[in-house]
């Protein structure tokens, strides 16, 4: 089943299911201000705030914290 996902998505699963998790979570913090970064990371997903703050800038760039200043 994941060689066929990728051969057809062109990523892996889990870079799929990773990709829409920080996609979802960037929505999240372009929408609600008050949420905390840990708050937003659990609602995705992620137990672990750290864990999700290096994902979240690996895929975007900048850190959560940053990318919420740099957006208001």
């Amino acid at each position: 089943l994941s060689s066929i996902f990728k051969k057809e998505v062109g990523v892996s699963m889990v870079e799929f299911i990773n990709q829409t998790r920080l996609n979802r979570a960037k929505a999240l913090l372009d929408e609600d201000g008050s949420s905390s970064i840990a708050e937003i990371a659990m609602q995705v997903g992620y137990s672990n705030e750290y864990y999700f703050t290096r994902c979240f800038k690996k895929q975007f760039g900048v850190p959560p914290k940053t990318y919420v200043k740099t957006k208001k």
